[in-house]
């Protein structure tokens, strides 16, 4: 049945959401998550994954997400994808807030420093 309500609950949102779009009026927002999530699995449904040919940097943030969640992986499981050089850097913060002061302060001179 939690299908059944997950189904409708996106159904809802995605033709609020059309509403707005043909309206000129942004989503709600107690819908836009809804929307956002909606589109973003029907994305990851059509993507299929290409070899990228050139080197990669992946920056992960020094506050990780609990082990029990995710298995830990260094490269979060690029290393099929990369056919260059795959080098993993720690940066400070954490997803949410790595952009934010004083962790983007950090993360420019980082990228700097390269």
């Amino acid at each position: 049945m939690q299908g059944l309500a997950q189904w409708r609950t996106r159904r809802a949102a995605r033709r609020c959401a059309e509403r707005c779009f043909r309206g000129g009026t942004p989503v709600p927002h107690t819908d836009r998550q809804f929307y956002l999530l909606d589109v973003a699995l029907q994305a990851a449904r059509r993507h299929r994954m290409q070899p990228y040919p050139g080197d990669v940097l992946l920056l992960r943030t020094a506050s990780l997400a609990p082990p029990e969640l995710f298995r830990e992986n260094p490269t979060l499981g690029w290393e099929p994808f990369i056919e260059g050089k795959l080098e993993v850097a720690q940066i400070s913060g954490s997803h949410g807030d790595f952009l934010l002061e004083p962790h983007v302060a950090k993360l420019a001179k980082q990228l700097g420093d390269r």
